[in-house]
């Protein structure tokens, strides 16, 4: 088997059913109560949010698991509200605070390939964040992040 195609080989040991769908289910939940409470607007930014802890979420015993995931969505909650804040900035403060987040996302790797993909998946959250008030300014498309 050539490097490459280990790469892309699928690995149906990897494949967690129960994880997927116990997201599926936390997705739902937040989805109906946000609905039901009158709050359409927010089920986008809460759906990447569940979506992106999931995704971080390492394995294991559940206290490790939740105090990793915790720190995920702790610094996604403080990546969003940065990148909500600068947003509309110049780009005097928007060009430094994505170099800061991306270059400090990058060191994660020193950390292990799962803390790489988890700082990965929180950039890529910091990046949308920061969009968010252009794609108001410009389309005058309301998220309410």
């Amino acid at each position: 088997m050539s490097r490459i195609s280990s790469v892309f080989a699928v690995n149906r040991n990897g494949l967690n059913v129960a994880r997927g769908l116990s997201a599926l289910v936390v997705v739902l939940v937040v989805v109906v109560a946000l609905y039901a409470l009158g709050e359409e607007t927010y089920v986008l930014s809460v759906t990447f949010a569940v979506v992106f802890v999931a995704l971080s979420d390492s394995g294991g015993g559940y206290a490790h698991r939740l105090r990793e995931m915790a720190i995920v969505a702790l610094g996604g909650a403080v990546l969003t509200a940065l990148g909500v804040a600068i947003g509309g900035a110049p780009g005097g403060f928007v060009v430094p605070a994505v170099f800061a987040v991306t270059f400090l996302c990058g060191l994660a790797m020193r950390f292990g390939v799962h803390r790489f993909i988890s700082a990965a998946l929180l950039n890529v959250w910091f990046l949308i964040a920061v969009t968010l008030r252009v794609l108001d300014e410009v389309e005058h498309v309301t998220t309410n992040a």
